[in-house]
């Protein structure tokens, strides 16, 4: 006997793959853009075409899949980096790397993720970087 199937096929995030329930693991996708940031190399076409998997999917998947892990990882990322900045550097240094960090996000977005989104990115940039130091 198997295990009821209720609402499993009014939820996009499964996928029946042979008679199997199967939702891959996704929540390494904002790690690995993460990567990025810290100088590694990252196929920026396998991640535009996840995004692109989530937003085919249903805006709601998107946000709860992907968005919102990948602005945690962003703002835990920027926290961090911004504290180390504030170590290290004087105020002129520090804004000057924070406003590089800011560009980059920028350059990065129609790379893969959804253009419309933006402005969330760039608000953890400046809230996280910049707003809470």
């Amino acid at each position: 006997m198997g295990r009821p199937q209720q609402g499993i096929a009014n939820d996009p995030r499964h996928i029946d793959v042979y008679g199997q329930d199967f939702r891959p693991n996704t929540r390494k996708t904002p790690v690995q853009e993460l990567g990025e940031r810290t100088g590694d190399v990252i196929d920026r076409g396998l991640m535009r075409n996840v995004t692109k998997m989530f937003m085919d999917l249903s805006s709601s998947v998107y946000q709860e899949d992907f968005e919102k892990p990948f602005l945690k990882v962003s703002a835990d990322f920027y926290s961090g980096e911004s504290q180390q900045f504030i170590e290290s550097c004087d105020s002129g240094d520090f804004l000057k790397k924070v406003e590089r960090r800011l560009n980059e996000d920028i350059d990065r977005v129609p790379h893969y993720l959804d253009g419309k989104r933006e402005a969330k990115i760039t608000n953890v940039v400046e809230t996280d970087a910049i707003c809470k130091h």
